[in-house]
């Protein structure tokens, strides 16, 4: 009903939209209870209520979510997913309490409702965290790290019970049994999930670092092309860096 109100207080967002039907008619059709939303009801409703729609679909082969944002740059922006089912019809996206996937829908949730200046921010703050762990902890600092992680693992594997262990190695079986006797391992949704991934990783660029001269391969175009330097030279802090020394010596030879 939000999205037929818009319609009809604002005819000239639309009306160039509605190609086979009358106009008229269209919003009688569309105001029945129980006729099916499009494309159009769905922008309607989100120009009324000012939120942005994610409309996620079930098939494999299509794009991971469609946007619809409102028309009207306003500020207090909304944001709804929605499920769409092999072109049948639209579903809620509420988790349940009891799914293992709860916490991975969340996050993606989070990240796709979130603003740029927000996301910037995060990603900014995840930049310096990384700058000030990794690349100026000591040697005997990452030492200490990775057993500490080590310890963590060692300490949850001696407390898992023999019942614990059976039931987890019985769960990983019965996963192998399913996806075995499921058809084909190519037409399996595992293995399509896996083959997808894979030719995302293959995206990459390649940049040359301008101390060493060597070209490493990227997931991400780096902010500043003209003026790269590979990890390895930026760990290095000595002056002139042990990486150019090394190809000025090959040079040399």
């Amino acid at each position: 009903m939000a999205g037929i109100g818009h319609l009809q207080s604002y005819p000239e967002l639309y009306i160039e939209s509605i190609s086979n039907d009358h106009w008229n008619n269209y919003i009688q059709q569309m105001s029945k209870q129980g006729t099916w939303c499009d494309n159009i009801i769905m922008q309607a409703v989100a120009n009324a209520y000012n939120c942005v729609i994610h409309i996620t679909q079930s098939n494999i082969n299509s794009p991971e979510s469609t946007i619809l944002t409102p028309v009207a740059d306003q500020d207090g922006r909304k944001t709804i997913f929605i499920g769409y089912i092999n072109e049948l019809y639209d579903v809620s996206t509420l988790t349940d309490k009891n799914s293992r996937y709860k916490n991975k829908l969340t996050c993606i949730k989070r990240k796709l409702s979130e603003t740029n200046e927000n996301r910037h921010g995060r990603l900014l703050k995840h930049r310096n965290y990384m700058k000030r762990v990794k690349y100026t902890e000591t040697a005997n600092e990452r030492a200490s790290r990775l057993e500490d992680k080590r310890g963590t693992y060692r300490k949850t594997m001696s407390e898992e019970t023999a019942e614990k262990r059976k039931e987890r190695l019985r769960n990983k079986r019965d996963t192998y049994r399913k996806r075995s006797s499921a058809g084909p391992v190519h037409e399996q949704k595992h293995a399509q999930n896996n083959m997808n991934d894979f030719h995302k990783s293959n995206q990459y660029s390649v940049c040359q670092c301008t101390v060493c001269f060597e070209a490493w391969p990227l997931k991400s175009s780096p902010r500043k092309v003209d003026h790269y330097q590979c990890q390895r030279c930026i760990r290095d802090k000595q002056q002139p860096k042990k990486s150019f020394l090394r190809k000025m010596t090959w040079c040399h030879h």
